[in-house]
């Protein structure tokens, strides 16, 4: 019989709505299921197959959650307005997908999460958020993170490298921010950096005897450490306080590949990798 309802689900699901997704990226398709009396949708991400509940407004109002051997996980219902986040990866490793839900994105507990939007009163702009919110399958809200300015309330998850972040632009698609998810060493905890830090590194590919320019924006840079290939660090620096430019003449680096570690003086850090050639 499970067999069965398998087969039955596959040949509803819709062609042409591969992806890959989940925190583990393995391979995942999805689709509508039509001729259901709610619209659903449906993944697959290999451990759990997740139903989304729509009403007539294409609203998620809750996910239902199967094992691999078709047995009822968890039931969810959803608080407030969710949001999906739309996939990406910058090194180009993956397909872009959808993920609606997820598991061990933000935390590694076994309770499944999901977010939703804090709305803007900005009349002008219906789908203008100024915030988010994580949430626990037990509907218990584990981080707010709120806006200096309204963005689209469709946010990317974006992998660059080894890290990820969640994605925002504003309204006026002018500005792209990125909130870092860092991992608690506490399995429960959530934790994704309340402000942005953008840093340039430039020329990511340099001639030797080349200037290299660092910028932080925001508190400024507190120091900058690059180590070569082989993890030996190459060069470090202090930086004075406020100081938003640090520049690294490119003899002080080994040739080919470098990686730049930029730590803000609000404690957050980021990588960024130069080669210099030789």
């Amino acid at each position: 019989m499970k067999k069965i309802f398998v087969s039955a689900v596959m040949a509803l699901t819709c062609v042409g709505a591969n992806a890959q997704v989940e925190t583990s990226y393995k391979s995942i398709h999805g689709g509508y299921l039509y001729g259901i009396p709610k619209q659903f949708n449906y993944y697959n991400d290999e451990s759990h197959f997740v139903i989304k509940q729509e009403n007539e407004n294409y609203d998620v109002t809750g996910f239902e959650v199967y094992d691999t051997n078709i047995n009822l996980v968890k039931e969810i219902k959803t608080i407030e307005r969710t949001l999906s986040l739309n996939y990406r990866d910058m090194d180009g490793n993956s397909n872009e997908s959808t993920i609606y839900l997820t598991q061990t994105l933000f935390n590694n507990d076994e309770k499944f999460e999901y977010i939703v939007s804090v709305p803007s009163n900005d009349d002008d702009y219906y789908y203008a958020i100024t915030g988010f919110k994580i949430v626990s399958d037990d509907n218990e809200v584990l981080q707010t993170i709120t806006f200096e300015k309204n963005v689209n309330n469709e946010p990317d998850l974006v992998k660059i490298g080894n890290n990820l972040y969640i994605g925002f632009r504003t309204t006026k698609y002018d500005e792209y921010f990125l909130y870092k998810i860092n991992k608690s060493s506490d399995p429960s905890k959530v934790s994704v950096a309340t402000t942005p830090m953008r840093v340039s590194v430039s020329p990511r590919v340099t001639e030797r005897n080349q200037d290299i320019t660092v910028i932080a924006d925001g508190d400024g840079i507190k120091d900058v450490v690059v180590t070569n290939a082989a993890g030996q660090v190459v060069y470090s620096t202090k930086v004075a306080a406020g100081q938003q430019t640090v520049k690294i003449n490119s003899r002080q680096l080994s040739s080919g590949l470098n990686v730049v570690n930029i730590k803000g003086a609000n404690g957050k850090s980021e990588n960024c990798k130069v080669i210099v050639k030789k």
